[in-house]
């Protein structure tokens, strides 16, 4: 990687990175069981990836466990939605410095065109 290209680490980044670190390796138990339970209940894949809009409106995907199959929420689901453990896996997007741990949430496409924002981001 160029240097110009490198971004600096800041306190923040640094933050994520300890953070997003130690809540990947302490839930990888659960969010393995997770997965395992999500697949006996319908095989489908447990992960769901999503397209979101990040800084300077860069795409990225964003991960989540899945709640849903088709149209209605699973067992699983509902408990992964009422607990919010449906998004641990999003700790990845910090470790990959797509989001950060404190900030605002990315947004959708749909969300950035309902919102009129066709100006350029700001530097």
């Amino acid at each position: 990687m160029s240097s110009s290209s490198a971004k600096p680490y800041t306190g923040k980044r640094t933050l994520d990175l300890l953070v997003a670190g130690t809540a990947c390796a302490a839930f990888a138990p659960l969010v393995a069981g997770i997965a395992v339970a999500s697949w006996l209940e319908d095989s489908g894949s447990p992960l769901f990836a999503q397209s979101r809009v990040g800084r300077q409106r860069h795409p990225f995907t964003i991960l989540k466990l899945r709640s849903m199959r088709g149209h209605r929420v699973t067992r699983v689901g509902r408990w992964l939605r009422r607990t919010g453990i449906d998004e641990l896996p999003q700790f990845v997007n910090v470790l990959r410095g797509e989001m950060s741990v404190v900030g605002p949430r990315p947004l959708t496409r749909q969300d950035v065109e309902r919102l009129g924002w066709h100006e350029p981001p700001d530097d």
